[in-house]
């Protein structure tokens, strides 16, 4: 499965011809999306050591070399284009080159130096487009799950990574995954990594979500020289600039808290900063466990993502009540949900839900289960799987963040 919005977004442009540059974290399935789009483009990788090659054919290209194709052939993708010699940018700056040209890149800052600023090369010759994570709604709409298990199992396909493994390989692969795209990614950026980027996932994973509780904690492990919220806001904001992080406004306050943005990397530092499981390694069955019990929290996220596909608004979070989800338009609240993940759902629950809720002058109030015939009657709006499923399949591609 590819980004399907994204996907379809690629195919109109093509047709019109033109200079499109798709960028994303690493593993978002861009040069997938690219080649299973653009069939018949010829698909150009820039190596590390600022060479071109064709895979396909397994020739590789000097700058020289590869100016001439430039020359003479139309519809190229260039793969980490940020990689290759400064000529190139030069040369296109120029106006040389094809005019059906698309750019790639696994940076989500790096690659904006170059069209982005007065003395940006690329400055207005690309139209640009993020490849993120799959989208909750597009995996509903893909995927169609109609039990509380395949929901839960699916969440995790907002990795692509992870589609088609059974909850034995993500627990038994996750670390290795998230480790390697930290690391790869932070040196495509140009960023030096060390020890605290890793502690400060780990922060984030086990709850320490507040700027206050990370240095905390950093401290605690001997890495922050004193307890100072200060001293870890660089690291904070090159992981959101990265793409593993979100920085999620508290309603009603100028203050921020963080989350992971995969649930892969959630539940592999999650494991790892509270039970060591990698490092000691523990029995699988035991990740198993954790994760199973950890679902109910990834869930809401999830369903948070949903509701933000179909209403729009940015997610938020609110201390006092608290609640599972918050989606602001403007300063406002304009929808809030409660997710009660079991199969019983009781009048006590119901009521509970109720109160926290009415407390938001919100044009949407909802509570989300896995099945709408098991609530027993209330004033909110009730979204079950079925609701969700369908919902997201009738979302056109405009609708999909």
């Amino acid at each position: 499965m590819v980004n399907d919005y994204v996907s379809r977004w690629l195919e109109s442009r093509v047709r019109r011809g033109g200079r499109l540059l798709l960028y994303g974290r690493r593993k978002t399935g861009k040069t997938t999306l690219a080649k299973r789009t653009l069939r018949d483009w010829r698909y150009i990788y820039v190596g590390r050591d600022r060479m071109f090659y064709d895979v396909e054919e397994d020739t590789k290209f000097s700058w020289p070399q590869f100016r001439a194709l430039l020359r003479k052939e139309n519809k190229i993708i260039i793969d980490e284009f940020h990689r290759a010699p400064e000529d190139l940018f030069a040369y296109i700056h120029a106006g040389e080159g094809p005019e059906d040209l698309v750019l790639i890149t696994s940076t989500l800052n790096y690659f904006k130096r170059f069209v982005e600023g007065d003395a940006a090369p690329l400055l207005g010759l690309f139209t640009p487009i993020e490849v993120p994570l799959l989208k909750p709604s597009e995996l509903l709409a893909h995927f169609r799950p109609r039990t509380k298990v395949e929901f839960e199992k699916i969440l995790f396909y907002q990795e692509p990574w992870a589609i088609g493994k059974g909850v034995e390989d993500i627990v038994s692969g996750a670390l290795d995954f998230s480790t390697s795209l930290v690391h790869t990614a932070f040196t495509e950026e140009g960023i030096t990594i060390g020890e605290r980027y890793f502690h400060i996932l780990q922060a984030i994973a086990i709850g320490k979500t507040r700027p206050s509780e990370i240095s905390s904690y950093l401290f605690s492990h001997n890495l922050l020289p004193k307890d100072n919220p200060a001293l870890i806001m660089k690291y904070l904001s090159n992981l959101v600039k990265t793409g593993f992080l979100h920085k999620i406004e508290v309603f009603g306050t100028k203050k921020h808290v963080y989350r992971h943005v995969s649930p892969v990397t959630q539940i592999a530092f999650y494991l790892n900063g509270k039970y060591a499981f990698y490092e000691v390694g523990k029995p699988l069955s035991f990740g198993i466990k954790v994760l199973r019990e950890q679902v109910p929290r990834l869930v809401e996220q999830f369903v948070g993502g949903i509701l933000a596909d179909v209403f729009g608004g940015r997610p938020a979070k609110c201390n006092d009540p608290e609640v599972d989800v918050l989606l602001l338009s403007f300063r406002r609240p304009s929808v809030v949900a409660e997710v009660k993940w079991r199969e019983k759902i009781s009048k006590e629950d119901v009521a509970r839900a109720e109160r926290k809720l009415s407390a938001f002058d919100a044009e949407h109030r909802i509570l989300v289960v896995p099945d709408a015939d098991n609530v027993p009657e209330t004033t909110l709006e009730i979204w079950d799987i079925e609701r969700m499923v369908k919902t997201a399949s009738s979302l056109r591609p405009r609708n999909i963040r």
